[in-house]
């Protein structure tokens, strides 16, 4: 029990109501989005431009450069939301609930930018993109999102998988019915 609990009990278990339910009203902004996102794709609006045979293959340094870069991004996103929790409590905020945040936090991120743009803002600076056959739809993001961490889970032999397959595609792009494509540069 800490300092604060000690003096105030009934201050802390306000405090984790609150944080509890900010939760879940971010939980159920993100299923709103989804239901959306959706909506949208069952009505065939194009959520990115072109086909799965829009450009080459992506190769996998700048593949992981976009990583990198999105991963500062997520990195951020989850240091300002802790940052938030810990300002509202006032104490640490642990448990299974925050990590469930978080990860959601992580996949409304790639989803809504691979289902609206295409790229996230790694993948805008390398040039690169996802291309489908048809729109990208919330399902693929999430099979996507889940076949990435079981590729870092496997030390990476998701997306090394590349080099073995005659497509050049890695797990996520094969779950998620996808590829990642380097786009031309632009003409000046």
């Amino acid at each position: 029990m800490s300092r604060r609990e000690r003096r105030n009990p009934t201050a802390h278990r306000g405090n984790a109501a609150l944080c509890e339910a900010l939760a879940g009203g971010i939980l159920s902004v993100l299923l709103g989005w989804v239901a959306t996102a959706q909506v949208q794709a069952a009505k065939n609006e194009p959520a990115t431009a072109g086909d799965a045979d829009a450009g080459p293959v992506a190769p996998l340094r700048l593949r992981f450069a976009a990583m990198l870069y999105d991963a500062l991004l997520v990195i951020a996103m989850w240091v300002t939301t802790i940052v938030a929790l810990v300002t509202l409590t006032g104490d640490a905020v642990l448990g299974a609930w925050v990590q469930s945040l978080l990860f959601l936090e992580a996949y409304a991120l790639f989803a809504f930018c691979w289902c609206r743009r295409g790229q996230t803002l790694g993948m805008a600076a390398w040039r690169l993109r996802l291309a489908s056959d048809g729109p990208f739809t919330p399902g693929q993001a999430l099979r996507r999102f889940v076949a990435g961490f079981a590729s870092f889970a496997t030390l990476g032999l998701g997306f090394f998988w590349m080099w073995l397959d005659a497509e050049g595609r890695t797990w996520p792009d094969r779950f998620s019915r996808s590829t990642v494509v380097r786009t031309p540069k632009p003409r000046r």
